[in-house]
């Protein structure tokens, strides 16, 4: 099942459900480049690194600051787009499909 993952202003905004069912108890998460997107990873010890998933608002959305890895697809922070997010069991991770843009 498809979800959607935002980005605005260099900015990665999972919503609270996203988080929940994917990231629950996380808060640190790893970006790698996959294919036509890249994969959000879960980092289940902060000593391991990882960019951190900063509460947003009291429902539970999370926001990640990747300004940098960002810019190497092509999106700079003034982009505000939404993209199809899939879990990808054999990466144990959430892939986000740059090629498919979701409207907002």
């Amino acid at each position: 099942m498809s979800q959607t993952i935002s980005i605005k202003n260099g900015n990665l905004y999972i919503d609270h459900e996203l988080y929940n069912k994917f990231f629950s108890g996380i808060e640190t998460i790893a970006l790698l480049k996959r294919d036509s997107g890249f994969l959000v990873m879960p980092v289940f010890s902060q000593a391991s690194g990882g960019r951190l998933l900063k509460m947003r608002n009291a429902i539970g959305d999370r926001v990640v600051t990747a300004t940098d890895f960002l810019q190497e697809f092509g999106l700079d922070e003034h982009d505000q787009k939404n993209f199809s997010a899939t879990w990808d069991s054999g990466a144990a991770a959430l892939f986000v499909d740059l090629k498919l843009e979701q409207p907002e």
